[in-house]
């Protein structure tokens, strides 16, 4: 198995991250490609790669401010059977708390 690097994701990515969407959520053709549509933004979505394949991936979306404190949602973290148990969802998760938290998120 191919060693994990982790990265933003790129517009070239999107039909590989719905389908390993919709390979681990369920979620279909037209869920998905309405999320993408409206939400999808490079600097919100981080992936693992193993082998030039999305082997992970997860988004962390800012949300709403609420007395005055920011927030962020980490959205849809999903890793392929074959890539689970490997950190990939736990570097993902820690690259989206960082980001966040530099880019003023409080919670």
């Amino acid at each position: 198995m191919s060693e994990l690097s982790f990265r933003l994701s790129r517009e070239g990515d999107i039909p590989a991250l719905q389908r390993r969407w919709a390979e681990v959520f369920g979620d279909g053709e037209e869920f998905t490609g309405e999320f993408f549509r409206l939400l999808w933004r490079r600097e919100y979505c981080r992936v693992a790669e193993a082998g030039g394949e999305i082997a992970a991936m997860g988004f962390c979306i800012p949300g709403a401010v609420a007395r005055g404190a920011r927030s962020s949602y980490i959205y849809a973290k999903a890793t392929a059977e074959r890539y689970r148990s490997l950190g990939a969802a736990r570097e993902i998760g820690l690259g989206h708390n960082a980001a966040a938290i530099a880019t003023g998120a409080d919670l």
